[in-house]
């Protein structure tokens, strides 16, 4: 397949872009910053710029799919008003070019903040922090963005809505992948070793969710490439298991105990449930901290 990846040069773009040449796909990119070692042939320019993408598609062709991943990184980025903004302009344009220039798969990425949380200010759960509302997380927890980042990524997922229906007249597939904290080689080993309680600060909202950026560019590649129906999907893809040195049952004792569900979760080993994303997608997550624990361990 032809693929174009927007914010290609970053974390997940990177990641991506390896994983489909490796699957033997014809790649090429949109981003804002140049890099001399991209292995693929990258249009460099502001998404700010509606035109942009229509540079890209004019320089390459008509790509099968889009992968949009090009964004404001999380809420601190920028002010919050231009997050919000800037987020949107970047989205429409690039997902409107694409399906009116013909493209018929678009794979976004989203984020769990488009339905929890986000770093929280507080200390505690006590102090008025936002817990989640029940186990297990997934794409059916109620979307209750709490910044504008969050907020952007909800209203994207709204946009493809629409968009990918035959009202507007393109009955492309589309796929949005809420996508938690994306771990690195490096922080993923750092994580390894990181012991006791994690403050609840640092993604208690969101169960200390994860996901290694590997595991999430394969999810990725498969919203891309696999067979899908036309419409919108959003697919929540997570690992199984909490970042940070704690297990299940100190979380749970330490924060969860009144959300409804944790003893299920317990019973489960997973505050999460992507058995939409496995079923869709054939995706599970294969680089999981509690496994490499164990296989140290062992």
């Amino acid at each position: 397949m032809r693929i174009l990846v927007t914010g290609s040069n970053g974390g997940l773009g990177t990641a991506l872009v390896r994983t489909l040449l490796e699957r033997g796909h014809e790649v090429s990119g949109i981003d804002a910053v140049a890099n001399p070692r991209t292995p693929c042939p990258t249009v460099v320019g502001t998404l700010l710029d509606p035109y942009t993408v229509h540079r890209a598609l004019e320089r390459f062709g008509t790509p099968d799919a889009v992968a949009h991943l090009a964004n404001h990184t999380n809420a601190q980025h920028a002010p919050q008003e231009l997050v919000l903004r800037e987020n949107m302009a970047m989205n429409t344009s690039v997902i409107m070019g694409a399906l009116q220039a013909g493209v018929k798969r678009v794979a976004f990425s989203s984020s769990v903040q488009a339905m929890l949380g986000g770093i929280e200010r507080w200390g505690e759960p006590g102090d008025g922090a936002v817990c989640p509302p029940a186990f297990p997380i997934s794409e059916r927890t109620p979307a209750h963005p709490t910044n504008t980042y969050g907020l952007s990524k909800l209203l994207t997922e709204q946009v493809l809505d629409h968009a990918s229906g035959q009202a507007m007249g393109f009955g492309a597939t589309c796929v949005s992948l809420r996508l938690p904290f994306l771990l690195s080689d490096a922080s993923f080993e750092r994580n390894l070793q990181t012991q006791g309680l994690p403050d609840y600060r640092w993604g208690g909202c969101e169960a200390y969710c994860y996901l290694h950026i590997d595991d999430a560019a394969d999810a990725m590649a498969l919203a891309l490439t696999g067979d899908l129906p036309s419409g919108h999907h959003v697919l929540w893809c997570a690992a199984p298991d909490p970042r940070g040195g704690a297990t299940l049952e100190e979380l749970v004792e330490a924060y969860y105990r009144d959300v409804p569900g944790a003893d299920d979760a317990l019973r489960d080993r997973s505050f999460h449930d992507c058995s939409s994303a496995e079923r869709l997608l054939g995706w599970t997550p294969s680089r999981v901290l509690s496994r490499a624990r164990a296989g140290a361990g062992g």
